[in-house]
């Protein structure tokens, strides 16, 4: 999915408007009021806003930056954790590990028909602790995504708390 991803142009704010008020659209027409959205970026951010300020958002949403993909000392620094009483933003998601679909999530013991291949951690432990740091500086929640049962990660996660 990935190879497929890097080749193509990102989305323009407009497409994303258009996107987000499709959805918009569809979670009135069943009458959700509010919703979570994990792991928005800088660009998605600015486009909510934008319709927030337009008058074209009847929803509320929490909203989880995605670590990787957004300017952490901006976010770190000026932090607008309230947007208008339609958007919150309180936390950080950050992946752990790959997915298991592409053998990438952490395991125990090598995939059944991958005999040298046990998945991946996307971050080393110092690297886990210096993100914990920063987001947890910021007055920031952290959402770790992870797909294994890796003793590893466990330990890995654990001395970074325990940091």
């Amino acid at each position: 999915m990935d190879l497929v991803l890097a080749r193509l142009p990102p989305p323009t704010d407009e497409e994303l408007n258009t996107y987000l008020q499709k959805a918009i659209d569809i979670c009135k027409s069943v009458g959700i009021t509010s919703v979570h959205y994990a792991g928005v970026d800088d660009q998605t951010i600015r486009v909510l806003k934008s319709a927030i300020d337009a008058n074209k958002f009847d929803i509320r949403v929490y909203a989880m930056l995605l670590g990787s993909k957004v300017n952490r000392t901006r976010w770190c620094n000026r932090m607008e954790k309230d947007y208008k009483d339609k958007l919150t933003i309180r936390s950080v998601k950050l992946f752990m590990d790959g997915a298991l679909g592409s053998r990438g999530a952490a395991l125990l013991q090598p995939y059944n028909d991958d005999p040298t291949n046990r998945g991946l951690l996307l971050m080393s432990e110092s690297e886990l602790h210096h993100e914990v740091s920063e987001w947890v500086s910021a007055n920031l929640r952290l959402n770790q995504t992870t797909i294994i049962n890796s003793s590893l990660l466990s330990d890995h996660r654990l001395n970074v708390v325990i940091k």
